[in-house]
């Protein structure tokens, strides 16, 4: 899990035990706002890669006839032993 928080890093430091052992990556900033701002930004990469996946295999499937079997076990290569989609 990522945690992005903001505000000051003493409200971090005080935090960072707890947040520490559950997450992967931790983010302080400096404004309220600002771990909310970097969340959004997160999740729309994470959907144009998404959208980008399915757009990618409804063209495979349409144009080039590959069979949905084909294209998940296409993906799921991809994705095996830190493959080109390993971190989705």
């Amino acid at each position: 899990e990522v945690f992005m928080l903001g505000g000051p890093r003493e409200a971090y430091d005080q935090l960072e035990p707890y947040i520490s052992p559950i997450a992967s990556i931790g983010h302080v900033g400096n404004e309220a706002g600002c771990a909310h701002y970097a969340h959004m930004i997160q999740r729309v990469i994470e959907n144009g890669i998404t959208q980008s996946v399915a757009e990618g295999s409804h063209i495979l499937s349409r144009a080039a006839g590959y069979e949905h079997q084909d294209i998940g076990r296409m993906i799921h290569k991809w994705n095996a032993g830190g493959g080109r989609l390993s971190s989705y």
